[in-house]
């Protein structure tokens, strides 16, 4: 009797757990493929023709160098007599308005430098390493900015200040804003080095990005087009050259006053 009773009960647990975790019904629409359809009855559609789909790049204009490699760069240059110079900042403020430094002659990539700085022979080094281990058999990569050459003085461990200046410890190249560093070219497109050049780019030092030749002249001409906006009289140039309220007199230095209090 009180078998009976019992074996209903558990039937009606049993079924109760399963109606919980029960799965949904299977659609089988949703495993069905799409209709692929014809390329070019797809284009046709919107308007195109088989006039429109253009062959790939071919790159038989350009002319691969005969050393493709980054040159080593030496650690300082050859002088007949070493010269002790001063700190001379103006040469990594401002922007490089040479074209032979701020473009990419070539026309196709290379890193350009965002913000002034210097170049010690170390970061030429990591350069050259990074760059001719990936260099393939189409490629070809080449300087911009010259090997180190402005001398950097400091004094020995524990010495006294004053009694003149130190001896020159080593030598950097200084860059400014737009200086492109080096650049790369071949029979190839921008995605087969995009992973490791940007990549690079985040170890220089100083702010650096990797740009091809039309993002360079496009970065140049939006930089340049902003120093003249419309409509506000007071920009940092008219606050300069008009001195207003008199701060080109009393406030202002001699570099802030040549580049209009952008890199001071």
């Amino acid at each position: 009797m009180s078998d009976k009773l019992l074996k209903p009960n558990l039937i009606w647990s049993f079924c109760s757990r399963c109606h919980l975790h029960r799965l949904p019904p299977i659609n089988p629409k949703d495993f069905e493929l799409p209709k692929f359809k014809d390329p070019r009855e797809s284009g046709l559609k919107h308007g195109l023709t088989l006039d429109d789909i253009q062959p790939p790049p071919t790159y038989d204009y350009i002319v691969l160098p005969k050393d493709r490699k980054l040159a080593y760069v030496p650690s300082q240059p050859i002088l007949a007599k070493e010269e002790k110079t001063g700190k001379r900042l103006h040469e990594i403020i401002g922007v490089e308005t040479d074209l032979k430094k701020n473009t990419v002659l070539s026309k196709q990539f290379g890193i350009v430098a965002l913000s002034g700085g210097n170049f010690l022979h170390e970061n030429f080094e990591h350069v050259r390493n990074s760059v001719n281990s990936q260099i393939e058999d189409n490629m070809y990569a080449q300087w911009v900015i010259p090997p180190p050459w402005k001398p950097v003085t400091k004094k020995s461990q524990g010495a006294r200040m004053g009694a003149g200046k130190g001896d020159i410890h080593h030598y950097v190249t200084p860059v400014k804003k737009f200086n492109v560093i080096f650049v790369i070219g071949g029979k190839f497109q921008y995605v087969y080095i995009k992973k490791w050049i940007e990549a690079l780019a985040r170890t220089m030092p100083v702010p650096a990005l990797a740009v091809s030749y039309e993002q360079l002249e496009a970065m140049k001409e939006e930089y340049f087009s902003s120093k003249q906006p419309e409509g506000n009289p007071f920009t940092a140039k008219n606050i300069v050259d008009y001195n207003i309220g008199g701060l080109r007199t009393n406030r202002f230095g001699p570099l802030q006053i040549k580049h209009h209090l952008e890199f001071s």
